[in-house]
C-alpha cells in the first residue's frame, strides 16, 4: 500500500511538472519584430539578441536608444526585465512621427543592483514594432548592492536551514529507538512515520517527490526493516520532510538565482526560475532524508542490541555500544 502511494505520488508529480513547464510562456525572442531599426549606444539591437552578446554598460553610464520605423509611431514603452521576466517600466511616451529616441541613466537603477538584464520595447501605431536586447551593467561589485547582499544573505540562511535539518534528522537514532522500544507496536510505529510522511507528501508531492523515486529505492535497500533474528519491532525508513529544510531550500534557490543574475552568469527566465527552485526543493528533501536514513539504521542497530540482551529496555541502562567499546 505504501509503495503504491509513492508510485501514484511520483506519477502525479511528473504529470504536474510536465504540464507546468509546457504551460509556461516561451521567453520573448531577443530580436526586433516589425518594420523598425533599433540601436542602443550605436549598436544594432539585433546583435544583442543573446546574453553572451549583451551590451556592456558601466553602472554610472547611460543608454541612448533610437528607433526608426517605416511608418508613424503613436506611442512607445520600454521595460527592464529582472528575474523571471518581471518587468520594470523605465520609459513610456506618446509619439507622432516615425522615429523616437531617448537617453536612460543606468545609475538610477544600478544603485539597487548590477548584472544581466533584458530590455524590452514596444511601439504602437501604423509603424508598430517590438523587440528586446540584453544589457550587462558592469563596474560595481554585486555584493555591495542591496540586491546582491540580499541574494547572498538568502543563500546563507537557506543553506544553513537545509544543513541544520540534515544534522537534526541525522542525530535522532537514540530517540527513535527509545520511542519504538517503549511505545507502540510495529504496525503502529511504522504507521506513525508513514502517515506523517505522506501527509506532507500529499501537500508537497507536486514539487518535491520527483527525486524521491531513486532515493526511496536506494534507501529501502540500505535501511530495510531488519534482518532475520532481529527484534520484532524495527524502524522503516521514510523520506524526511522538514519545513525548515524546504523553506531553506527555497531561500537558497532564490538567493543563488539572484547572485547568478547579479554576477551576469545567465539571465533567469520564468522557466529557468521554476526548474531552479524545483531542483533546490529536491535538495531540501534529499539531504535530511539521507541523514534520516543514517538515524534509522543506527536506531535499528540499537534495537537489535537491546534484543540481543534479552529484550532489555532503555530504562534498564542498556545502550548501544560505541564502535571500539561499550557504553556504561
Amino acid at each position: 500500500m505504501q509503495h503504491r502511494r509513492v508510485v501514484l505520488s511520483l506519477a502525479a508529480t511528473l504529470v504536474f511538472t510536465a504540464a507546468l513547464l509546457l504551460s509556461l510562456p516561451a521567453a520573448a525572442p531577443a530580436q526586433i519584430d516589425g518594420p523598425c531599426t533599433v540601436t542602443m549606444n550605436g549598436v544594432s539591437a539585433d546583435s544583442l539578441a543573446k546574453p553572451a552578446n549583451a551590451l556592456q554598460v558601466p553602472y554610472n553610464g547611460a543608454i541612448d536608444v533610437e528607433v526608426v520605423s517605416d511608418d508613424t509611431i503613436s506611442r512607445h514603452e520600454v521595460r527592464l526585465e529582472f528575474i523571471g521576466g518581471a518587468p520594470w517600466t523605465i520609459s513610456e511616451k506618446d509619439d507622432d512621427s516615425n522615429t523616437w529616441s531617448g537617453t536612460e541613466s543606468v545609475a538610477k537603477y544600478s544603485r539597487y543592483g548590477v548584472g544581466l538584464y533584458r530590455v524590452t520595447g514596444e511601439s504602437y501605431g501604423a509603424g508598430a514594432c517590438s523587440g528586446s536586447a540584453y544589457i550587462k551593467v558592469t563596474g560595481k561589485n554585486p555584493l555591495t548592492t542591496p540586491v546582491g547582499i540580499g541574494g547572498a544573505a538568502a543563500t546563507a540562511l537557506g543553506v544553513a536551514g537545509v544543513a541544520g535539518a540534515g544534522l537534526f534528522s541525522g542525530n535522532k537514532a537514540p530517540s527513535l529507538a527509545r520511542r519504538i522500544a517503549e511505545g507502540p507496536t510495529q504496525t503502529q510505529a511504522t504507521q506513525v512515520d508513514e502517515d506523517a510522511a505522506f501527509v506532507y507528501m500529499g501537500m508537497l508531492h507536486c514539487l518535491t517527490l520527483a527525486p524521491l523515486a531513486l532515493l526511496t529505492t536506494g534507501a529501502y535497500m540500505l535501511a530495510g526493516a531488519g534482518g532475520v533474528g532481529g527484534p520484532a519491532v524495527m524502524l522503516r525508513w521514510r523520506p524526511y520532510l522538514s519545513v525548515i529544510s524546504l523553506t531553506g531550500s527555497l531561500l537558497a534557490g532564490l538567493g543563488t538565482l539572484v547572485l547568478a543574475q547579479q554576477f551576469a552568469l545567465f539571465f533567469p527566465t520564468i522557466t529557468l526560475l521554476v526548474v531552479w527552485l524545483l531542483g533546490w526543493l529536491a535538495v531540501g528533501v534529499v539531504i535530511p532524508s539521507l541523514a534520516h536514513l543514517s538515524s534509522v539504521r543506527k536506531a535499528n542497530d540499537i534495537l537489535k542490541y537491546w534484543a540481543s540482551e534479552g529484550g532489555v529496555t532503555p530504562e534498564e541502562g542498556k545502550a548501544m555500544p560505541e564502535e571500539g567499546g561499550q557504553n556504561q
